[in-house]
């Protein structure tokens, strides 16, 4: 179990290492922002979201490795007939993460291809809410449930250099995120049925905003 002290310690590692290679590397760190989706037939809609952001810490040779932020949120919508009154139960996993990605690219004269593993940890919320269809009110009934989350996740990509600073980019990928489990632990009200949960394992696709306020690409 990752306890909060070992998240400070990581998380001092890797500013520690990202000062230690801005100095001894020619090459200095480039900022991003990625927007990714990912394709669910377990969710009414199909699909989710992710929004990430971090730092390319430097490029050597064939490595780019990067570190993130990501914020993933899913949804889901059921009617379930309670003894009382049919509820609708709105289902949400969300997701904070910090990612570390080990980016092995092939650079050319206008872009480069990719392809990567990245591990993701952070925390998990599962949650339900509560609505009664026969009750003519506005507050919902919420119910809860929070635990630690680590994953991998696999892709490829390719990035075109857009100017001297920025570049946009594109990927597939595929993650191992298991945490739509999480919804089974969710304390629900003995009358209600659980609701179902999610299957976040599936292959999805991004677009990327590269930014270097250093130095040319």
């Amino acid at each position: 179990m990752i306890t909060a002290f070992s998240y400070r310690k990581l998380i001092s590692f890797l500013l520690l290492f990202i000062l230690f290679n801005a100095y001894c590397h020619a090459q200095y760190p480039r900022l991003f922002t990625k927007l990714n989706g990912y394709i669910s037939q377990s969710l009414e809609n199909n699909f989710y979201t992710g929004l990430e952001a971090g730092v390319e810490l430097f490029r050597w040779g064939h490595l780019s490795p990067e570190i993130s932020y990501a914020y993933l949120a899913a949804q889901n919508e059921e009617i379930n007939l309670t003894p009382e009154a049919p509820v609708l139960i709105d289902s949400r996993i969300t997701q904070h993460l910090v990612g570390i990605t080990a980016k092995l690219e092939l650079r050319f004269d206008d872009g480069a291809v990719f392809a990567f593993p990245r591990y993701q940890f952070g925390k998990t919320q599962a949650a339900a809410f509560v609505d009664n269809l026969e009750e003519n009110q506005n507050q919902l009934d919420a119910f809860r449930y929070e635990e630690n989350a680590g994953f991998f996740s696999y892709g490829i990509g390719f990035e075109i250099y857009i100017s001297d600073r920025f570049s946009l980019g594109g990927h597939l990928i595929y993650t191992d995120n298991n945490s739509g489990e999480a919804l089974a632990q969710v304390p629900l009200e003995s009358d209600f049925r659980k609701p179902p949960t999610m299957n976040l394992e599936t292959l999805g696709f991004g677009f990327a905003v590269y930014y270097s306020p250093f130095e040319r690409l």
